[in-house]
This record gives structure tokens, sequence and C-alpha cells, in this order.
């Protein structure tokens, strides 16, 4: 996707590396989980409108995975170079 740039400037130690590696991991994982939950809403909604918002919600999250996943590579690429 290429949406987020990671100013590697700043990225002097290799803790710092692991510690945005290891904040990119863990919030890949809140919404890895949180767009499993939306699609479980989205079954058991009673409505299609309602059911809609959450395949969205869904989408949105599965969307913010990716940009982490660009994020995490960019800090991981320039760190293990």
């Amino acid at each position: 996707m290429g949406i987020i740039k990671v100013n590697t400037d700043y990225i002097t130690d290799e803790t710092i590396a692991i510690w945005l590696m290891d904040l990119f991991k863990n919030e890949m994982e809140e919404a890895e989980g949180a767009a499993s939950n939306e699609h479980i809403f989205a079954l058991g909604s009673d409505d299609d409108e309602s059911a809609a918002q959450h395949e969205e919600n869904a989408e949105l999250n599965r969307q913010y995975v990716e940009i982490l996943k660009d994020a995490y590579d960019e800090v991981a690429k320039y760190w293990n170079k």
C-alpha cells in the first residue's frame, strides 16, 4: 500500500526498532481480532443495514492491518539491513 512512511532517521537503536515492531504487531493482532468480531456480528445481525455496517467495519480493520504491516515491514527492513 505504501500509505504510511516511517521516518527511519529516528530509529537510532535496536531497542527502538523492537519497540516499534512490537507496537505494530500488537496493533495488528488487535485489529485482526476486531475484524473477526465484526464479521461474526454481521452474521448475527437481524437486518441487512446492521450487517452491512459490521462488514464495513470489518473491512476497515483489515485495511488498517495492511497499513500496519507495511509500517512493520519498513522498520524491519531498515533495521535488519
